[in-house]
């Protein structure tokens, strides 16, 4: 189902993070961190462009660790983006 009003959203890709902020279910011990299948993940992209969605938050964990595998499928359509990151990866190469 297609909902043609969403504007932005958030997305997350994998759980994974450099850092352990103490707010974060992630960075509790024993945590089993996650990843989207790729293919998946970039489905996902093109069903977001399909519904109209303006743009994506790249949210949980830290999205600068994978982003590089979504970038090209996310520059395909034209959305405005947000990644929400610690900063502790180099993003000049996204820019």
């Amino acid at each position: 189902m297609i909902m043609n009003h969403i504007r932005k959203t958030a997305f997350g890709y994998s759980t994974q993070c450099n850092i352990k902020c103490e707010h974060c279910v992630a960075a509790e011990d024993g945590y089993h961190h996650i990843k989207m299948e790729l293919p998946r993940a970039r489905a996902i992209i093109d069903e977001m462009a399909a519904a109209n969605v303006r743009a994506i938050s790249f949210t949980v964990g830290e999205p600068l660790i994978f982003l590089n595998e979504l970038f090209e499928k996310y520059e395909q359509h034209p959305f405005f983006g947000l990644i929400k990151t610690k900063g502790l990866s180099n993003i000049a190469s996204f820019i």
